[in-house]
């Protein structure tokens, strides 16, 4: 056995978001702060003692892949500092508050669609989560299921449509959808068999019309 133990690197401020899915889950659960960790490996999942943490902000826009890609340069760094402290013999041990401790579980197709009931709010960061993989998606009315790759927020309030059921279309901007509380925009998607376009392009090219509903 290595003398040191073995020391992993854990995309969470753990004890928070034990598990495969961490960046995706806070960026779905609405987290504003998250952050990296370096920590000896124990036989029970992402428990070992602690040695270095840093926080990072989630920035607003930031999709799972683009905060994953954040987080392997600056978890690289934290990963030299921390041997180099084990090289010195002054690397910190802190064991976790296992009574804090929450869980980020494999994101499956399954739950990758979207539930238009939900608030506007709730769903951008469904899709945010969600991007690259497995990719938020919706169904058309014809049964087909297109990938959301990108949105705009537009507001958080109560209209005469039912969630799902399209707003605004245009050929410029893109296409509008109620939700169970405001409406968001669909700024890029990616219909089945298709390649990544823009909300304008889909709308220029499928005809999608006001109160045709999203499943």
């Amino acid at each position: 056995l290595p003398p040191m133990g073995c020391v992993n690197l854990h995309p969470s401020l753990l004890p928070k978001y034990r598990g495969a899915a961490p960046i995706q889950r806070a960026i779905i659960n609405g987290e504003q702060m998250t952050g990296i960790t370096t920590m000896y490996l124990s036989p029970e999942m992402d428990a070992g003692d602690i040695i270095l943490q840093e926080e990072a902000e989630i920035p607003v826009d930031a999709t799972a892949g683009e905060l994953g890609a954040s987080f392997a340069e600056r978890g690289a760094v934290l990963v030299e500092k921390t041997l180099t402290m084990l090289r010195q013999g002054t690397a910190p041990q802190r064991t976790q508050e296992h009574d804090l401790a929450t869980y980020a579980p494999p994101l499956c197709k399954e739950e990758a669609q979207i539930d238009w009931s939900r608030a506007a709010q709730e769903i951008v960061n469904h899709i945010k989560g969600m991007n690259p993989k497995p990719g938020a998606y919706t169904v058309l009315k014809d049964g087909n299921a297109i990938k959301i790759w990108k949105t705009g927020f537009i507001n958080d309030e109560s209209s005469i449509y039912e969630p799902g059921q399209v707003v605004e279309s245009s050929p410029k901007t893109g296409f509008i959808v109620q939700t169970g509380q405001g409406q968001i925009l669909l700024t890029e998607v990616q219909p089945a068999g298709r390649g990544r376009m823009s909300g304008a392009e889909f709308v220029r090219g499928y005809k999608i019309a006001p109160g045709s509903r999203l499943e």
